[in-house]
């Protein structure tokens, strides 16, 4: 059990370095995405006129602008459903550690009063009641 227990954290910690790095990422694409957004978005001048004879190049890198637009927004949406995702793993991890611990506690203190000897009172009081049987799941882990 203290086995499982050390495998579980480990792997959390993992994921919480993986959850960091990619946090990173979004603030760094959210940063990058404001910032096309804001420079696609300029105003045109009246010097516009003056530039009549490059339209077609402006018109160009603008589409180049727009594509890269998407492609750091859709990047940003991967990222950030990644953070979640894993944000989700390491709480299902953590509340299996949980469970892990509270069936430990509970078990360990059933122990204790079966051979304390001196607690008839609750001795009798966990005879009256139904005892719950634990049941182990076997836990498949997934390979990155």
């Amino acid at each position: 059990m203290a086995r499982q227990v050390n495998d579980y954290l480990l792997e959390i910690d993992k994921l919480r370095s993986e959850v960091e790095i990619a946090t990173r990422q979004v603030v760094y694409l959210t940063g990058r995405e404001q910032s096309m957004r804001q420079s696609g978005s300029a105003p045109q001048t009246s010097g516009a006129n003056a530039l009549a004879p490059r339209v077609d190049e402006i018109e160009q890198d603008f589409g180049y602008q727009r594509e890269r637009l998407e492609t750091v927004s859709a990047n940003l949406k991967a990222r950030q459903g990644m953070v979640k995702s894993t944000q989700q793993l390491i709480a299902a991890r953590i509340s299996a550690v949980q469970q892990i611990l509270d069936t430990y506690s509970n078990s360990s203190a059933a122990d204790m009063e079966s051979s304390g000897g001196s607690s008839s009172a609750a001795a009798g009081a966990v005879t009256g009641k139904m005892k719950k049987v634990i049941r182990r799941r076997r836990v498949v882990r997934r390979r990155r």
